[in-house]
């Protein structure tokens, strides 16, 4: 099954991997600001709102990142064909 995996991400077209690489690019910063956002709630926790906001962004960032890959293989497989 490892095999199977490895051997399909090294298959993948060189345009992909780059619309999959801007995809995680853009999750990670994502990522970067709602744990700062999150850091600065638990320093001065002055809103609960901004303890939500953080946990959005942070579940929207993930959410980002898995159908950025996701999409990337199934395009990949659907040129294949």
């Amino acid at each position: 099954m490892l095999n199977f995996i490895i051997s399909h991400i090294t298959k993948i077209d060189v345009k992909i991997k780059n619309v999959i690489y801007k995809t995680f690019e853009f999750s990670l910063i994502l990522l970067i600001i709602a744990t700062y956002i999150l850091f600065l709630y638990c320093t001065y926790p002055i809103s609960f709102d901004l303890l939500n906001s953080s946990i959005l962004i942070f579940k929207t960032a993930i959410t980002i990142a898995v159908s950025g890959f996701i999409s990337g293989f199934a395009i990949n497989s659907i040129n294949n064909i």
